[in-house]
């Protein structure tokens, strides 16, 4: 419940500042949107003439997988990103004093924030992606797929957020390392692609070492053939991922220098 208070503060706090600035907010959610639409014109392109995907993966196939990757991302990006890219910053200037005194987990805390309302457009622009490839794939109304989607984008998101604070969490060893934020951008990005097209490495690379694997490809797999026992593994592997995300912070709090010592 404290957690369900701090999101729903958040974002009343959020919308009344955006709505003292409404040009730009207008104008960031067209620039959201636009370059998310970007990305689906080119995985259209891309489905449909790379051959090592269309092999394997139909063109709604891979709107699919399209429109659950970029739904997990967007969420994180709605409720976490704008935090999590200032948290190196908070460690080298000892600003994370504050939130480690305070009894609820200092990871959450330190995520949690400013929320990015302009991303909501573009959130369901990527949901109706993902029904109209659903219906597309299979005519009617896709009830169990859709429901199947509900539930696992939920722990998709999970597994991207624990991942990025993973990633974000180096920033207490190396200090003023403030790219980690674009490198996870990056590095996750390959997760826009069905894994099976990167080779036997990188495709158990995804899998085990950053299992961006589950993510995108395995989710849209287990909606696409109803796979309890693939949407068990998604949802396995994003509360094994959360879990390490929090050792793995609590191991940097460690290390941290506060402002006062």
């Amino acid at each position: 419940m404290k957690l369900i208070k701090i999101i729903t503060t958040s974002i009343k706090q959020s919308l009344i500042y955006d709505m003292q600035y409404r040009t730009n907010l207008i104008v960031n959610a067209f620039a959201t949107l636009g370059w998310t639409s970007i990305s689906f014109i080119t995985i259209n392109i891309v489905g449909s003439k790379a051959e090592v995907i269309s092999q394997t993966w139909t063109v709604d196939e891979y709107r699919l997988l399209w429109g659950t990757f970029y739904c997990s991302l967007l969420l994180v990006w709605f409720f976490f990103k704008w935090n999590i890219q200032y948290i190196p910053d908070k460690i080298v200037k000892g600003d994370l004093d504050y939130i480690i005194v305070k009894p609820f987990s200092s990871k959450v805390l330190a995520s949690i924030g400013q929320v990015r309302i302009e991303t909501t457009p573009t959130i369901i622009f990527a949901v109706y992606v993902v029904i109209r490839s659903l219906d597309n794939i299979n005519p009617g109304f896709p009830f169990l797929e859709l429901l199947l989607f509900l539930i696992l984008i939920f722990f998709t998101a999970l597994l991207f957020y624990s991942l990025f604070m993973i990633v974000i969490t180096f920033s207490f060893w190396f200090l003023g390392a403030f790219n980690l934020s674009n490198l996870f951008v990056r590095i996750s990005s390959f997760a826009n692609y069905p894994v099976n097209i990167f080779g036997k490495f990188f495709t158990l690379f995804f899998f085990t070492v950053f299992p961006i694997a589950f993510i995108s490809t395995i989710p849209a797999e287990a909606i696409l053939e109803l796979s309890i026992v693939k949407a068990l593994l998604v949802i396995a592997v994003a509360l094994i991922v959360s879990k390490l995300s929090s050792l793995f912070w609590r191991l940097g709090l460690k290390n941290y220098s506060s402002a006062s010592s």
